[in-house]
């Protein structure tokens, strides 16, 4: 596998064990082809992903859960040199961010993104507009739905 392998990694609590295969075949369409469910490893998630690369790590990972050990994670598992990791998550109360100051100084960068840099006024039309034509298909990127009540 290459540095720019497809690797998608999901933190599932033991509590959502049961989604693990609706959770696998929703990321298969959409593109990853590797999954590393945590629940089941004996190494760190970013070890089991350095392994998969090669001992290289990915270019890019992105955090999406708000959870501070997954951000760990996602931060160890990108290329020394050039691997970038984009926040997407937000916790829910303020947190430092787990990270030394010195495992910046590698060349591994982090960075924020709300909306994943999309902007709202000028790109959402064009978003409804293919999403009723069908060009976009969101509801392939819902995992699961939770009752509000």
């Amino acid at each position: 596998r290459g540095e720019g392998a497809s690797l998608g990694c999901w933190a599932i609590e033991e509590s959502l064990a049961g989604l693990v295969q609706h959770i696998e075949a929703s990321a298969k369409t959409m593109g990853i082809t590797d999954l590393i469910n945590p629940t089941g490893e004996e190494k760190p998630v970013y070890e089991r992903i350095r392994e998969m690369t090669g001992g290289g790590g990915v270019d890019y990972s992105f955090e999406c859960t708000g959870n501070l050990n997954v951000l760990r994670d996602a931060f160890l598992s990108v290329h020394e040199g050039w691997g970038l990791t984009v926040l997407l998550g937000i916790h829910s109360s303020p947190k430092l961010l787990p990270i030394h100051p010195m495992e910046l100084f590698d060349g591994r960068r982090i960075e924020g993104s709300i909306f994943g840099g999309f902007k709202g006024k000028s790109q959402l039309p064009n978003l409804a507009t293919e999403c009723m034509q069908g060009v976009m298909i969101i509801s392939t990127c819902s995992v699961f739905k939770l009752k509000l009540c």
